[in-house]
């Protein structure tokens, strides 16, 4: 499967079907290649294996199985019966992303480090992050630094915890220099 891309178009998202099955949920991504306008050609299917081995290393219990057909990859992860992140508070949540680190280093991180993809089990609260679509390649800790400020301080933390930009960088600054 090719999809080709025109000049005014842009690759902005991932495109997958999710279903929840039973204890189940399962993510299918078409098995395709997108060509830039540009003449370049990004193997979709590279990319998000390769986010699904990240999800793995950091969540090994979530991770279920994959598979692959001539026209879908299929990733199954266990379901998670959780609380939402907002009862942990905002200083705990982004410590559970700045943990990335620890598994990913300064090279990779998951792209969306948003509230809406850290939720906690409720047997034991342990944090998951979710939503393993895609990752981010870094080329150092000042990149590591500048993506993790700007995902964790975003406009959707500050009105998820109706707060401003300036109170949740001087957590998130506290909280990295214990990264």
């Amino acid at each position: 499967m090719y999809l080709i891309l025109e000049d005014d178009e842009k690759l902005i998202g991932r495109s997958h079907i999710i279903l929840k099955q039973g204890k189940f949920i399962k993510k299918y991504y078409p098995v395709c290649h997108v060509e830039t306008a540009e003449g370049g050609d990004y193997h979709f299917l590279t990319h998000v294996k390769k986010a699904t081995s990240f999800m793995k290393l950091v969540h090994p219990d979530l991770y279920a199985s994959e598979e692959t057909t001539d026209d879908f990859y299929c990733v199954t992860q266990n379901f998670i019966e959780h609380k939402p992140c907002k009862v942990f508070g905002y200083t705990h949540n982004i410590r559970c992303y700045l943990k990335l680190i620890e598994k990913l280093g300064y090279d990779y991180s998951k792209r969306d480090l948003q509230h809406y993809n850290l939720l906690y089990r409720n047997e034991d609260d342990k944090p998951f992050c979710i939503d393993w679509d895609a990752f981010i390649s870094l080329e150092n800790e000042e990149d590591a630094y500048n993506h993790y400020k700007s995902e964790l301080i975003s406009n959707k933390w500050q009105s998820y915890y109706k707060t401003t930009a300036e109170d949740l960088n001087i957590i998130f600054k506290r909280e990295w220099n214990n990264v």
